[in-house]
């Protein structure tokens, strides 16, 4: 008999399950509610224990607890180097920030290039939010949550088996596919944070803040999207593999504004190499000393560590 309607509440401090026709798709056509079932089956009689955990609400905590990290970390280092010259980062910002991504537009002065990286990062994070929030246990008829019933509970059995076949192999496959793409980005916006602390550029903090928020978004949409909806090593890889062609949309940005307008690009890329050149000398002590000797033309010249020789003018 398929039960409907609403479950009474069941309160206790003792373990116990409390299992019920609550899943979804269900078999009746007025699918029982129940607030207090700790497993909830649909009509396929495979099963899903319940829990009070909120993806989206740990998501604002995680990326509330990384903001402040960065924070906390930034002020670190620019106290530490107050008192202390830390070590020199002789890192090419524009590398950091990506050399075939829109992100490396944020160092130049180009407003266009501002509206490109806005809109790559908008449809990445508007793409993740959609994973996370299909990842919410939701046993309601009107949600399309995609969550896996990997318990099987048959009507006449009072034992349940779990059907997934996760092992090690898949979880490391998975963990493989994030150190191609989101860990080496959390660590170039480290980088790029570590760097901007030394030299006090806001500009380079605020791309390394994005980055490190940005992959560490990308590592927890994948996570809890795959294990709320694999069952299977195979099915683990298939799936990171579709949330990193999401990781991809900058550099598929950047590829066709190469296409668009490679003049253009070439410009900001000298833009920013420049910029970066600067972040350089900075690091090695402070923008270039001063040549002892003008000349006619009363210019000073100055070389950086990475022995590129730029000119400034007096006037």
């Amino acid at each position: 008999t398929q039960l409907t309607g609403e479950a009474p509440e069941i309160e206790g401090e003792e373990k116990w399950k409390f299992i019920s026709d609550c899943g979804s798709p269900s078999a009746s056509s007025s699918p029982l509610t129940c607030t207090s079932c700790t497993r909830c089956c649909n009509a396929d009689e495979k099963c899903l224990d319940t829990n009070e955990f909120s993806v989206m609400q740990w998501t604002i905590y995680l990326l509330v607890g990384v903001v402040l990290f960065i924070v906390i970390f930034g002020l670190s280092m620019i106290g530490i180097h107050k008192y202390k010259e830390l070590p020199p980062l002789n890192r090419s910002a524009r590398v950091l920030c990506g050399e075939k991504s829109t992100y490396f537009f944020l160092i130049t002065s180009n407003y266009l290039g501002y509206l490109i990286t806005l809109a790559t990062i908008t449809v990445q994070v508007y793409f993740f939010v959609i994973f996370i929030k299909k990842s919410e246990k939701d046993f309601s008829k009107e949600n399309d949550s995609v969550f896996s019933y990997s318990i099987r509970c048959l009507r006449n059995s009072l034992e349940c088996e779990d059907s997934t076949s996760k092992s090690w192999e898949g979880y490391l496959g998975f963990f493989i596919l994030m150190s191609s793409m989101p860990i080496p980005e959390i660590l170039r916006g480290g980088l790029l944070i570590y760097k901007a602390s030394i030299a006090r550029r806001f500009r380079c903090a605020f791309i390394g803040i994005i980055l490190v928020i940005h992959g560490s978004l990308a590592m927890w949409a994948s996570w809890f999207y795959i294990m709320a909806t694999t069952q299977s090593d195979t099915e683990m890889i298939k799936d990171a593999v579709i949330l990193l062609i999401v990781n991809q949309i900058d550099d598929s940005f950047f590829a066709l504004s190469e296409i668009i307008n490679p003049t253009w690009v070439e410009k900001l890329r000298k833009e920013a190499e420049m910029y970066s050149d600067e972040l350089n000398a900075i690091d090695n002590g402070g923008l270039c000393e001063n040549n002892e000797t003008t000349t006619s033309e009363h210019t000073k010249s100055c070389t950086y560590a990475d022995d590129i020789h730029i000119q400034r003018n007096d006037a």
